[in-house]
């Protein structure tokens, strides 16, 4: 799913469950004031709204953001982050993306991977373009939630897409000008020499 695609499903989305009036569950927790009653409601609608949205996206994206007690806001809000941080990014989202699947995979065998570990593997998995924000990452105490690392990297990498294309359009600029300059000089030249033929 690209951007411009998620923009159009997350319209879909909140159209479907505003009709079936369940949106306040994509932007809302359980209100804590609610009877045992009323919140055994809320919990299936919630359990309603969640699977909607699973089964309604890739299963990349799916491994990427579904976390064990999850909410329907919870997964809403990952969704949405995820295509925020993405609009300029691919390379750290697929990473990220494999990953959370491989730890999904040993959590469901018995062997859960904790978010230290999780954060740590990401970060070792870069190449040294990356070192500046990897050290940042790893002192920082406690190291961060996997989603915050994983936008953070996605930010880093933003950033360094820009720098290269600017730096590329700047030297075309820098080469057209050179060539400009080079062919006027040399059609002032020609211009000299038959003036002086002229004159002979």
């Amino acid at each position: 799913m690209e951007n411009g695609e998620y923009a159009t499903w997350a319209t879909l989305f909140e159209n479907h469950c505003q009709a079936y009036m369940v949106h306040d569950h994509l932007t809302s927790a359980v209100d804590t004031t609610l009877s045992t009653a009323e919140k055994a409601l809320w919990s299936r609608l919630d359990a309603l709204v969640r699977q909607w949205i699973y089964s309604t996206i890739s299963t990349d994206l799916l491994h990427t953001i579904l976390e064990p007690k999850q909410t329907a806001k919870d997964a809403w809000e990952r969704l949405e982050g995820l295509f925020q941080d993405n609009k300029h990014s691919r390379a750290v989202y697929v990473g990220a993306g494999e990953l959370k699947k491989l730890a999904g995979q040993l959590s469901n065998v018995g062997a859960p991977v904790t978010n230290q570990r999780l954060v740590l593997q990401l970060i070792s998995g870069l190449n040294e373009s990356y070192d500046g924000i990897a050290t940042i990452l790893q002192q920082s105490n406690p190291l961060p939630h996997f989603y915050e690392a994983r936008s953070r990297l996605i930010l880093e990498e933003t950033r360094k897409s820009k720098h290269a294309t600017a730096a590329g359009t700047a030297l075309y600029s820098a080469s057209s000008s050179s060539d400009q300059r080079s062919d006027n000089s040399s059609n002032s030249g020609g211009g000299r020499n038959s003036s002086r033929k002229n004159n002979n």
